[in-house]
């Protein structure tokens, strides 16, 4: 009888243990129970489990309280389980908090096998700052391994920073030449819309550098970066349509260069203004075009532009903007514009300051005899009349 009486006494003592809390020892007297063979003792054990859980729990003993919970869930205890990932979450941001991605991570990753909700997320986040780690360091190749994780983790910048590894990788090898290396790498980020990297590997095509020169997939390429506003991949478009003999899109291109401040594009859009390549020949324009660039050749092209503003003036008798253009030609020393200034200033009378232009331009070797002739002329105080200058 009393051996009969057993499991229920044992099972009374752990539940009396159980109500006043003290759950370590009524999980033996359970454990005791259930030996016995009693049929309720089971799931005291999982609730003791979860209850020893829980106190490790609400002291921020994650780790401990996990153990616990996991037991209880050995044990079929049902709310055992959210508990686990409630914890690995927890576990997950504390070592975030400390910058410890790693460890971050690999408990998030259990925090969503439990069954987390938000988990995923926070592996994402981690994911991402080990790459931005790795990149502040110069690690590309193990910044390149997480931001691929934090994009199939579904960040949201992750991308991004994955093509900026990319171009990193593109512009150490292309700066150094090593064109073979930086394709591969340039090839990735230019079909991801890195504009650089589009830029790049066009120039690439264009030139040969690497790879079998190609001027069909350099305009391409330059065309991707140049409708994105990629001031260089303009002109440079512009210049192979120029090749082409395609002035009208060379000149497109050049204007857009040149609205975007390209000293370079401003001089090309000049001359195609100068010789009316690809648009109506406007001198007064390429004036302008070149006055605004520092470009080199614009220096030495200003001049012929005056010049010819001035001619044009003067053929329609409109001296004193002809003598403002072709003074500023005559004093960079342009031989035709010295001597036509000083025809310009014998027309209005000026005989002092004719001479004076047509001095200059015999001294430059004006058509040898004929500068020397009008200066003649003008000292003998004659007005202008055709002559045989022969």
């Amino acid at each position: 009888m009393a051996r009969t009486n057993l499991p229920n006494l044992v099972f009374k003592i752990g539940i009396n243990d159980f109500e006043n809390n003290d759950f370590s020892n009524a999980l033996e007297w359970f454990n005791k129970a259930k030996e016995y063979g009693h049929d309720k003792a089971q799931d005291y054990i999982g609730n003791c489990l979860f209850e020893l859980g829980k106190l490790h729990y609400n002291s921020n003993e994650f780790e401990v309280a996990i153990a616990w919970f996991m037991k209880a869930v050995a044990q079929g205890q049902a709310q055992a389980q959210t508990k686990v990932a409630e914890c690995a979450f927890k576990l997950g941001i504390a070592h975030y908090k400390d910058k410890e991605f790693d460890a971050a991570i690999d408990w998030f990753a259990k925090a969503v096998a439990e069954g987390h909700p938000s988990a995923q997320t926070n592996i994402a986040e981690c994911a991402y700052e080990l790459g931005n780690s790795f990149m502040l360091n110069g690690d590309l190749s193990n910044a390149q391994d997480w931001f691929m994780r934090a994009v199939e983790e579904g960040h949201p910048s992750a991308e991004d920073k994955l093509i900026g590894v990319w171009r990193q990788y593109a512009e150490d090898y292309y700066s150094k030449k090593k064109f073979k290396k930086a394709l591969p790498w340039l090839t990735k980020a230019a079909e991801a819309g890195q504009i650089d990297c589009q830029f790049w590997l066009a120039t690439c095509f264009e030139d040969g550098n690497g790879v079998d020169k190609d001027l069909n997939k350099a305009m391409s390429w330059f065309e991707k970066a140049a409708v994105r506003e990629h001031v260089e991949a303009q002109l440079h478009l512009g210049l192979l349509y120029e090749c082409e003999g395609n002035d009208e899109r060379a000149v497109e291109w050049f204007e857009k260069a040149a609205e975007q401040g390209n000293d370079e594009a401003r001089f090309y859009l000049g001359e195609c203004y100068q010789y009316g390549r690809g648009t109506t020949k406007n001198l007064l324009a390429a004036v302008s075009c070149y006055s605004s660039s520092k470009f080199d050749r614009a220096e030495l092209a200003l001049p012929e532009a005056w010049y010819g503003l001035g001619l044009e003036y003067k053929q329609s008798n409109n001296l004193s903007e002809a003598i403002e253009c072709l003074e500023k030609a005559a004093k960079c020393e342009h031989v035709e514009a010295q001597f036509n200034l000083g025809l310009c200033y014998q027309e209005q009378g000026n005989l002092e300051s004719a001479t004076n232009w047509f001095e200059k331009a015999a001294v430059l070797g004006h058509l040898h005899q004929h500068s020397s002739k009008w200066i003649t002329f003008i000292a003998n105080n004659l007005m202008y009349k055709p002559v045989n200058c022969a």
